[in-house]
């Protein structure tokens, strides 16, 4: 028992000298530093330090947060209006108006991705397909407009379609392709309407159908192949508003 006694002795002995050691060497009169409350504001009345943001009705939370003076900085977090706390989003601040943003479902799967300059989405989006990993489609966007090839793709992976895209409309010769990539289907676009030759493929390669489009309507003669041979013609200028049958090619 008195070894015992000695030993807690000694360790309170110990303590205290670690205590007064301690004291000695911090500043007189200096404040403790404490971590600053959520939701605070700087000097200018900015918001600054970890902010967390609520919901209206529910007073659940709806985002967290760090501030700069009043710019978003780092990683943001956005919930659901649930008391399940489920991520719905979240954007990476770089501190110069832009943020990198992720979507999620309510089972953690990505909806899409992409760069979020002063609101607006900006270069490559990825979308993904519903509940998988799996990417559905690449955008490139300039001030949230597609801008450029917009890509689809099978859930496999394969390239599904190719569709060209000026200032958010479709322009130009847009393509679809078959799970084993071979080109099926050509359409041609003028402001986001089809105008022009159209043009559909078997897995062989040949042609189909071929015909021509004039302000999203079909326009002239359409021709239908069966191997390779024409078996059958249309003029869609007349069937238009006529009822006229198309007329079958003679063997």
């Amino acid at each position: 028992m008195a070894i015992i006694r000695i030993k807690t002795l000694f360790f309170y002995i110990a303590l205290l000298s670690f205590s007064l050691g301690f004291s000695q060497t911090e500043p007189k009169n200096e404040a403790v530093k404490t971590q600053p409350a959520p939701n605070a504001l700087d000097s200018k009345g900015e918001r600054h330090g970890l902010w967390n943001g609520f919901y209206e009705d529910s007073k659940l939370l709806r985002y967290e947060g760090k501030f700069n003076h009043g710019k978003e900085v780092g990683l943001f977090t956005y919930y659901a209006n649930s008391d399940k706390k489920i991520v719905m989003a979240t954007r990476e601040f770089d501190g110069k108006g832009g943020a990198y943003t992720v979507f999620f479902d309510e089972k953690k799967n990505k909806v899409s991705e992409g760069n979020i300059i002063n609101k607006l989405r900006q270069g490559a989006w990825k979308y993904y397909h519903k509940g998988t990993k799996a990417i559905m489609s690449v955008e490139n966007y300039v001030d949230d407009k597609i801008e450029g090839i917009r890509k689809v793709f099978y859930t496999n992976g394969k390239l599904g379609e190719e569709i060209p895209y000026k200032n958010n409309l479709k322009e130009g010769v847009a393509k679809k392709y078959n799970q084993e990539g071979k080109l099926i289907e050509e359409s041609t676009f003028v402001k986001g309407l089809m105008e022009g030759p159209y043009k559909v493929y078997d897995e062989a390669g040949n042609i189909v159908i071929t015909g021509a489009f004039k302000n999203d309507k079909k326009k002239g003669i359409w021709q239908y192949f069966e191997k390779g041979k024409l078996v059958r013609k249309m003029n869609a200028d007349t069937i238009n508003g006529y009822g006229k049958p198309s007329l079958k090619v003679k063997k």
